[in-house]
């Protein structure tokens, strides 16, 4: 092997074992980051993005903290908007992180309703079909999520009796 492929190899897979050597501290910080993000409240909301953040620091390749941070952005990128501001990039960097934990993991039901709620807080009208995809999706591998079929009941005409 050569010497340069020899260093990119090792590099690279030094890379891949640091990305998943601290899962256990990912979860914990996972798990602090749902708590506030539950809260529903702006200030919360930064608080979750900053716990996802750090559990990501720790394993970069965490689903359930790919899924939330893109969760967060995607709901602070919604508030943001709604109090006459311009969401800037949250948008951008929620589907940017929704569609990383649906390549990482697309079995996982929270990553796929991450990213439809993320479609449908970016651009609904662009985004609809796909939204409604991804939430379909993640019904098909875990019917217990109160929180897909919420977003489901959003996503579709929920004014009718």
């Amino acid at each position: 092997m050569r010497p340069v492929a020899l260093a990119a190899f090792i590099f690279l897979t030094a890379t891949f074992m640091l990305a998943a050597q601290n899962t256990d501290k990912a979860k914990k910080r996972f798990e602090k980051g749902r708590a506030a993000y539950l809260q529903f409240t702006l200030k919360e909301l930064n608080r979750s993005a900053g716990h996802y953040e750090k559990a990501l620091k720790e394993d970069s390749l965490y689903v359930p903290a790919l899924a939330g941070l893109a969760q967060s952005l995607s709901l602070i990128g919604y508030e943001t908007e709604k109090s006459g501001k311009p969401a800037g990039d949250y948008f951008i960097r929620a589907l940017r992180y929704g569609e990383k934990a649906v390549a990482t993991d697309s079995n996982s039901a929270h990553a796929r309703r991450a990213l439809a709620q993320a479609y449908m807080n970016a651009d609904p009208g662009k985004y609809g079909e796909k939204a409604y995809n991804q939430l379909v999706e993640a019904l098909s591998l875990d019917t217990t999520q109160a929180e897909t079929f919420y977003l489901l009941w959003m996503h579709t005409k929920n004014d009718d009796p």
